[in-house]
């Protein structure tokens, strides 16, 4: 073991000494309530940089961390996410006085364009698409498309297939539209990921935004190697 994994406490998962802190138990740890990446920094900077009166979407929110911080930059947000996060966003609303941040507890799955009563500005999903088959994920960008304003942007991301996630993943070598398996048990547990997942290469999630109408503006690959992009419509 060399000197820079004996900094980091026994339980991080990878070199930013992140731990896995459990959202439903089977979807890996929240990692927005630990750290800021380059993604949530870029979403922030976008936030800062427009009129006030914005409206944002975060979807799989996890536990609502990058949504308190875009309600405490002025942002109305809505939150999504299979947990029940009533009583915490309540929490969160009176201890920050914000106030706007707005929470569905739902499947995204199951999700109608009549849950989504407005037009945003901004939709933002980090570490969540890879959750759903690459069908249901066609279906949920292009239901997002309709609801974001001309120049609105999604910041995305998703586990990247040339990552530790990978290693012994039974479907890397299927299409993208059969790629759709659950993790190495070693892998999966390590990492709190007991669900099936699609993983994504840079073209994959190019290919499911611009697929529904979107332009990317930027897309990269983490030192980890999860696949990032912004794209406006």
């Amino acid at each position: 073991m060399n000197g820079k994994d004996n900094q980091k406490g026994s339980s991080s998962i990878n070199e930013y000494e992140d731990i896995v802190i459990p959202t439903t138990g089977v979807h890996g740890g929240d990692i927005s309530s630990q750290r800021v990446d380059g993604l949530d920094k870029r979403v922030l900077r976008d936030v800062l940089n427009r009129d006030e009166g914005l409206s944002a979407l975060d979807i799989g929110c996890g536990l609502g961390a990058q949504g308190m911080r875009l309600s405490l930059l002025g942002a109305d947000v809505t939150l999504i996410d299979i947990m029940d996060l009533r009583d915490r966003i309540e929490l969160l609303n009176q201890l920050f006085d914000i106030g706007e941040l707005e929470y569905l507890q739902k499947d995204v799955r199951d999700l109608q364009p009549s849950d989504l009563c407005t037009e945003f500005d901004i939709v933002y999903s980090q570490r969540f698409i890879h959750y759903l088959k690459y069908e249901n994920a066609v279906e949920l960008v292009d239901l997002l498309a309709g609801h974001v304003r001309p120049n609105g942007r999604i910041y995305i991301s998703a586990s990247g297939l040339n990552t530790e996630l990978g290693d012994g993943y039974p479907d890397r070598d299927k299409p993208l539209e059969q790629r759709y398996n659950k993790l190495s048990p070693e892998v999966g547990e390590k990492h709190g990921i007991l669900e099936p997942v699609c993983l994504y290469e840079k073209e994959d999630l190019k290919r499911l935004l611009t697929g529904a109408g979107f332009e990317v503006k930027w897309i990269s690959t983490s030192g980890f190697g999860n696949i990032k992009a912004i794209a406006e419509k």
